[in-house]
């Protein structure tokens, strides 16, 4: 859980992340994850290059979407197909400073899809 008393509007200025993802070029992945909010809200997620071996490349590998969340528990999965990811330097990220709320995720796993079509877009389950 994750309480922001404070927002500024900015999502980046909250993060809850998962840095060190090793991701291949070109393979289908699912990020599946149960969330809720204390408001209805939404969130951007997004699959970045955390910096890479140099520490000053930040780029995205292209998730770059955003979820819808209310203060019901919903199903969420989002697929998604890198590019140019560096392996062990990418992060994947909830941002959530753009209002204030309690924020809770539960049941993430991320795994290459069991076919190839990709989703352009979040979609609760």
């Amino acid at each position: 859980m994750v309480e922001i008393d404070r927002a500024d509007g900015v999502p980046a200025h909250v993060v809850l992340r998962q840095d060190g993802v090793s991701l291949a070029d070109g393979t289908v992945y699912e990020l599946v994850f149960k969330a809720k909010s204390s408001v209805t809200r939404d969130i951007p997620i997004v699959a970045q290059v955390d910096g890479g071996p140099d520490g000053a490349t930040f780029r995205p590998v292209r998730l770059n979407g955003h979820i819808h969340v209310a203060p019901e528990w919903q199903d969420y999965t989002l697929r998604f197909t890198p590019v140019q990811p560096v392996h062990g330097h990418t992060r994947i990220a909830f941002l959530l400073g753009g209002q204030a709320s309690t924020f809770e995720l539960s049941d993430i796993a991320l795994t290459t899809a069991s076919d190839s079509t990709e989703a352009s877009a979040v979609l609760p389950n």
